[in-house]
């Protein structure tokens, strides 16, 4: 399917921001050890100019909830990757976009049959109700809806997904 060695799917689904989302994200995905620990997380955020940061500052929080808060509540852009309830994943991810929007990622090893990947992010999608989802390989995901749009038709996306009125759609599926 590709012309180079790769080590992971990556699935993203685009949705509303909003506290519940989020909280039915990381109850079906993230392992529930990391739920409670008290770690310190450190995300890289993009900065904002009218604050005087440079464009890529780092963020320190106490702990998953002050992580949480600071993305519902400050609209900065950052993405940070958590340990997977269901070991068949290698990551799951969760991004607060610049829209307001959220990005959920679920990766895959290369190993793992096409055919799976675009079923977790089908399920990903139906479970969030998201708006758009995609499938790639080893990449970053779009930072907002508009990106999410755009990726639909470049060679990197494998698959591309946005709902309509009457349902799912597949836009893009080479």
């Amino acid at each position: 399917m590709t012309d180079y060695d790769f080590t992971a799917w990556e699935a993203y689904a685009l949705g509303p921001r909003s506290a519940s989302t989020v909280e039915k994200f990381l109850k079906a995905y993230v392992d529930k050890a990391c739920l409670v620990r008290q770690d310190t997380y450190r995300v890289l955020a993009h900065g904002r100019p009218e604050l005087g940061e440079r464009p890529l500052v780092t963020l320190q929080f106490p702990d998953l909830q002050s992580v949480i808060q600071a993305g519902m509540e400050q609209r900065r852009v950052f993405f940070f990757s958590l340990p997977p309830k269901d070991k068949q994943f290698i990551r799951v991810t969760l991004g607060f976009c610049e829209d307001d929007t959220l990005v959920f990622g679920l990766s895959r090893p290369e190993s793992t049959d096409v055919a799976d990947v675009k079923e977790n992010l089908m399920k990903l999608i139906e479970r969030l109700h998201c708006r758009m989802g995609l499938l790639a390989v080893e990449r970053a995901p779009p930072l907002s809806e508009k990106e999410f749009k755009e990726a639909a038709s470049l060679d990197w996306v494998l698959c591309f997904w946005s709902g309509s009125d009457d349902g799912a759609m597949p836009r893009h599926d080479p």
